[in-house]
């Protein structure tokens, strides 16, 4: 029997009705990286995560007791190194002739494998409900997108039709409706692009661009677009060039101005600069908005997420910045955001030097 247990590929254990441990095999000894010998007479407890003290407790009562002949459960143990592993374990009560308690044998299975990928489905089952339930606020917030465009459209376009209107105010009218096209546009772009980005049919047309220019150019339509704020330009005088595909560039530059705009609803100052580095330009989009809450920003980038869709009236998708965060690293650099709630946010990315690869394809 001795010759058994010690070649057995289970941990196998005789502990006291001291809890401290009489003796174990050498698959024991290595599942808790110790020598067997340095085991004997430590008391259990050495080896168990301290979570687990309370729940093994009680799971012993009934042995105890006599009411049941073996328990088993999972459990997380400290090994010698200070690592943990989960073991699956069984215990039984070998009793004397008096009925006592002599000790108890128990069996120890190595099951971290088991449970790290049971935490890691459980995670990425996690996830797809997660993203799941992204989708789904995504389809109705489009949805009241549209309807609230096409309404707009509907009901000015009846004014023109149905009403003695003035030139002046069918042109006002017209204009109304041209915005909410616009909207309508953005917002099935803005799908089109995401599908085609994680389809890998986006192709860069990369090629040498002045960067301050490019950014200026996006500052004064974003002007054109809020009276209210003062967006100010700050550029590096070394009028850095960069190899990019300035389409796709400016469309991050809208995402981000746009975003600056409608995130800072007391208009205020936004600032636009570049900063040539060794390898790469870094360009930035600060305003004086409503700010980002830190476990939030992490996730800002991702499909479908918008800060405060919630308790916030400010319309949008949640693609603009999955979009942005995809471009910029098709181009080989990288997106991220500083920021704190109530004291605004700075948008900044990267663009190498160095061309882009023509192509398609996600990062």
């Amino acid at each position: 029997l001795d010759e058994i247990i010690s070649h057995a590929p289970l941990g196998i254990a005789r502990v006291g009705p001291d809890m401290n441990i009489v003796d174990v095999n050498p698959r024991m000894a290595a599942l808790l990286r110790i020598g067997a010998q340095e085991m004997v007479g430590t008391p259990v407890a050495r080896f168990l995560h301290p979570d687990e003290f309370s729940r093994v407790f009680q799971i012993f009562q009934p042995l105890w007791r006599g009411d049941v002949d073996t328990v088993e459960s999972d459990s997380r143990a400290i090994r010698a190194d200070n690592t943990e592993v989960w073991l699956h374990w069984s215990a039984t009560g070998v009793r004397n002739a008096a009925g006592r308690i002599d000790y108890f044998l128990a069996m120890y299975e190595d099951t971290d494998a088991e449970h790290a990928a049971n935490e890691s489905a459980a995670a990425h089952l996690a996830g797809l409900e997660r993203l799941n339930r992204l989708k789904s606020e995504f389809v109705s917030l489009v949805s009241h997108e549209f309807r609230t465009a096409l309404v707009g459209i509907s009901g000015f376009s009846e004014m023109i039709r149905d009403e003695d209107v003035s030139l002046e105010e069918a042109k006002g009218y017209a204009a109304d409706i041209n915005k909410d096209a616009d909207r309508l546009n953005r917002m099935i772009n803005d799908i089109l692009d995401l599908d085609r980005i994680e389809a890998g049919r986006l192709v860069l047309q990369p090629q040498a661009v002045d960067i301050n220019n490019l950014l200026d150019d996006a500052v004064d339509r974003a002007r054109a677009s809020s009276a209210r704020h003062s967006i100010v330009c700050s550029f590096d005088p070394a009028k850095p060039v960069v190899q990019c595909d300035p389409d796709r560039i400016a469309q991050v530059m809208a995402n981000l101005l746009s975003n600056a705009i409608k995130y800072s609803p007391e208009g205020g100052e936004i600032t636009v600069s570049s900063v040539a580095r060794e390898d790469h330009v870094d360009v930035s989009v600060r305003d004086h908005g409503i700010g980002i809450a830190p476990d939030f920003a992490q996730r800002l980038f991702s499909r479908y997420e918008r800060y405060e869709k919630t308790t916030s009236k400010i319309m949008g998708t949640g693609l603009g910045l999955a979009i942005t965060r995809q471009i910029v690293e098709m181009h080989g650099g990288r997106i991220w955001v500083d920021s704190e709630p109530g004291a605004g946010a700075d948008f900044r990315f990267t663009l190498p030097v160095q061309a882009a690869k023509p192509g398609s394809g996600t990062p």
